[in-house]
């Protein structure tokens, strides 16, 4: 998996979309998960890949709405449409089979601004801002403003 380090602010209503490379050999399972300081990391993706074909949600997994998961033949992409402070956390995508621990990438972070209060907090870090939250990631990173 590639690197990069990147840390993104948005305003609540906003959509995001984060893209995640991966070895399409090793790969028959992709999978995206949120962490915050105050959870263990949740699944909120999960596809089996197919090379030669769409991929499939997994069996054990229920789709979100709001939280669209996309694979392609050596990407993902992660949309969070209309983005609010409880979307605020550590993003990541991993890939390998669906019981087996996958490999992971390394995390981005999403902070998410709530327009109703001047400064709000960071769930990760306890800071109002991206400064020095990310241990680099293979993503590239797609903000669209909702106006």
């Amino acid at each position: 998996l590639l690197s990069e380090t990147l840390c993104s602010s948005l305003e609540a209503g906003d959509n995001v979309t984060i893209w995640c490379e991966f070895d399409e050999s090793l790969a028959n399972t992709i999978f995206w998960f949120k962490h915050t300081s105050d959870s263990v990391p949740l699944l909120i993706g999960c596809k089996k890949f197919r090379a030669s074909g769409p991929s499939e949600t997994c069996k054990s997994f229920t789709e979100n709405e709001r939280i669209v998961m996309n694979v392609y033949k050596k990407n993902t992409s992660l949309t969070i449409t209309a983005v609010n402070v409880s979307d605020s956390g550590l993003y990541y995508c991993g890939y390998g089979e669906e019981r087996i621990s996958p490999k992971l990438s390394n995390s981005t972070s999403l902070h998410v601004k709530d327009n109703n209060k001047q400064n709000s907090v960071d769930k990760m870090s306890g800071t109002n801002d991206c400064e020095n939250k990310t241990t680099g990631t293979n993503i590239n990173l797609f903000e669209n403003k909702t106006t």
